[in-house]
């Protein structure tokens, strides 16, 4: 059994069982990660409250085969808007688990201080690698492509259209 303490930013939760849910978090030293947290949905729960979306937390984390999140203080919040819910739908779907990437924690960061353009497409694929400046459709070759894909590709308009592209497209034009 392994104990972690770190910082995460709340990405989703479903419901589990009669009151259990399971967590996604992006973690600081662990980034993304899938925590069950028991009974959270009951109405006397300590930890329900504060593990919603969009809150940075810290956590006390046990691990046997999965996450278990014993603990859970929300210290801070990222504002909602319709950019921050596509970065964070593509943080779930692009990002492998248990990787931690200190530059986008970084972004995180200094996105609940309250800097809100650092969350914007373009500047997550930058930092990720993927800069959208220089990239090109994977179809037609066109410049300044408008879409990006959880396979690592970029479409504009009308290639994304015609061919039917499949899979969580991230606008970044």
């Amino acid at each position: 059994m392994l104990e972690f303490v770190t910082e995460g930013l709340v990405l989703d939760k479903e419901s589990r069982k009669e009151s259990d849910i399971v967590v996604t978090i992006y973690t600081k030293k662990l980034g993304l990660i899938f925590g069950n947290a028991a009974s959270a949905r009951k109405i006397a729960s300590k930890l329900g409250p504060h593990l919603e979306p969009l809150n940075l937390v810290r956590l006390r984390l046990v691990k046997k085969k999965r996450f278990q999140i014993a603990d859970a203080l929300a210290i801070g919040r990222i504002e909602r808007s319709s950019e921050t819910l596509g970065m964070v739908r593509f943080i779930k779907e692009f990002f492998a688990t248990e990787h931690a990437e200190t530059s986008i924690w970084n972004l995180i960061i200094e996105s609940v201080a309250g800097n809100r353009d650092v969350l914007r497409p373009r500047v997550v694929l930058n930092v990720l690698g993927f800069n959208p400046d220089h990239a090109l459709c994977s179809i037609c070759n066109t410049t300044w492509p408008e879409y990006f894909t959880t396979h690592g590709h970029y479409f504009c308009e009308s290639c994304k259209t015609q061919n039917g592209v499949h899979g969580f497209c991230l606008r970044v034009a």
